[in-house]
């Protein structure tokens, strides 16, 4: 396509938030990753916060980490073309673990 040029999302431009392993089918993570910021997590009500589903390639998620589960919670930035795993998050998802406890 004439004209076009594909460029690179600059880190500026993305979004740090939380995202769960939802699953793994082969070479692939499927990641369910909020839409807010990790700032703005603590203002949106648990069961109100929206998600979206991408999937991310298995090695590039275990660039931050020694293995992948599910259930695992990272830390990613993120933009509509890219998601990239910044690291673990196990002490949100203790965090998010005890509060769900707490409503048993």
């Amino acid at each position: 396509m004439e004209g076009y040029e594909k460029t690179t999302p600059s880190s500026e431009d993305m979004i740090e938030s939380y995202a769960a392993v939802d699953r793994i089918e082969g070479d692939l993570v499927i990641l369910e990753i909020e839409s807010y910021s990790i700032t703005q997590n603590s203002e949106v009500p648990f069961s109100q916060r929206r998600t979206f589903m991408a999937d991310v390639p298995k090695f590039t998620m275990l660039t931050v980490a020694e293995s992948v589960h599910e259930g695992d919670l990272f830390v990613v930035k993120h933009c509509p073309e890219e998601v990239r795993p910044i690291r673990p998050a196990p002490e949100e998802k203790a965090r998010r673990i005890a509060f769900l406890m707490s409503l048993v």
